[in-house]
């Protein structure tokens, strides 16, 4: 994995994560999300 993709993987993490802390406050039933991404 080159730079450039670690540090969009990172950003795309950071962004999961704001989502998926504010899907667990509106819905009781929310776990969590995750990406797979093919750089290729």
């Amino acid at each position: 994995m080159t730079k450039t993709e670690k540090k969009i993987d990172k950003l795309i993490c950071s962004a999961l994560t704001i989502v998926c802390e504010r899907a667990k406050l509106q819905d009781s039933g929310f776990s969590w999300l995750t990406h797979q991404v093919d750089f290729a």
